[in-house]
């Protein structure tokens, strides 16, 4: 279990049509082993995740794996990759010493790399996009503009070679649709924390 603190904020987003607060932990991440979330007619919610590099239903998915979607990642208020680890069972994910700059530390089962080391690859492998990280420095990245984050527990060597005996940590990011909207999210909180985040999604050319 991951018993490091964390803190505590309440995000407020403010679309063109005008402001909503938000409250954080209004729900829970999707798990393989459990029932995905219901909306209001009572329907359960489809997640697609490609972790064996093709689309296909979570739940058919023969994978332990979390995946955490984009409204989950909304909801808690996540804004680094480390915080999911909080809503993954068997696995921790901290920010590492500040001499190792923006690393993350993933462990998976117990199997894992705590310090940075040019001469090792870690034990559990992080992609970005499909783009494998070889070392863990670099590896906290921020959640904006996040998709969802799937996370495959237990040795994942079949699909994603060495450096995956621990598990796997993808992140996915969303692919502009050029809807022409945007937003601002702003995020105050304790210890004197205040966060202002704004993104836009428009075309760049007509083809």
């Amino acid at each position: 279990m991951n018993t490091s603190p964390r803190r505590i904020s309440r995000l407020w987003r403010c679309a063109p049509g005008g402001c909503a607060a938000l409250g954080a932990w209004l729900s829970g991440p999707v798990v393989a082993a459990g029932a995905a979330g219901a909306d209001q007619t009572g329907q359960l919610e489809e997640v697609v995740v490609t972790a064996e590099y093709r689309e296909e239903k979570l739940q058919d998915t023969p994978v332990a794996i979390t995946a955490i979607t984009a409204h989950d990642i909304d909801q808690r208020s996540f804004s680094d990759s480390f915080e999911v680890g909080y809503t993954v069972p068997n696995a921790s994910f901290r920010p590492a010493q500040a001499a190792f700059g923006n690393t993350m530390t993933a462990f998976i089962r117990g199997v894992g790399q705590y310090d940075f080391d040019f001469a090792f690859e870690p034990g559990v492998g992080v992609y970005v996009d499909d783009v494998y990280q070889p070392f863990t420095m670099g590896t906290q990245m921020d959640l904006m503009d996040m998709d969802r984050v799937e996370v495959l527990r237990g040795p994942q060597g079949t699909l994603f070679g060495r450096g995956s005996i621990g598990g796997v940590v993808r992140l996915i990011s969303k692919k502009a649709e050029g809807t022409d909207t945007g937003y601002i999210d702003v995020t105050p909180g304790s210890y004197t924390r205040m966060g202002l985040r704004a993104g836009y999604d428009f075309e760049l050319t007509d083809n």
